[in-house]
């Protein structure tokens, strides 16, 4: 799990129920997809202890294989920028916790792009997810509409 500001938590499925638990979180995004991690991953544990600790949970599904829509990305970012303590995961919390990471990097932090993307990299992103999204990442940072 790593703070990337005051209020916003990236991670795994794993430090989500940690954060969930501890009630240090207000909001969770979760960015899986794949029946293999709802079936495996506790997707219905997840839902009930946010019930249980009153926290906000959204599923965005997103691929493991392709980047995710614009718009989709417009939805988790407007969720994130409305202020409250918020914990975004996939289910290992590289790829796709990544990409929004760099997002989140750039446009809410004014990280320079290339810095972002480095810091995706080194928190564990395969190279051939970086190399297929990150040009579609690029235009998404880039564009103005987040």
């Amino acid at each position: 799990m790593k703070q990337l500001t005051p209020k916003l938590y990236r991670g795994s499925k794993d430090d989500s129920f940690r954060m969930i638990a501890s009630k240090k979180v207000e909001v969770v995004i979760n960015l899986e997809t794949e029946t293999r991690e709802l079936m495996f991953g506790g997707a219905n544990d997840e839902m009930l202890l946010c019930l249980k600790n009153q926290v906000a949970l959204y599923d965005f599904q997103l691929s493991g294989y392709l980047p995710p829509p614009f718009e989709v990305v417009k939805g988790i970012m407007m969720i994130i920028r409305k202020g409250y303590v918020t914990m975004f995961h996939c289910r290992a919390g590289h790829e796709r916790t990544g990409f929004i990471a760099v997002i989140c990097r750039v446009v809410l932090e004014g990280w320079n792009f290339e810095a972002a993307v480095c810091e995706w990299i080194n928190e564990g992103c395969h190279p051939l997810w970086v190399w297929a999204w990150k040009p579609t990442l690029k235009r998404y940072c880039e564009g103005g509409a987040l």
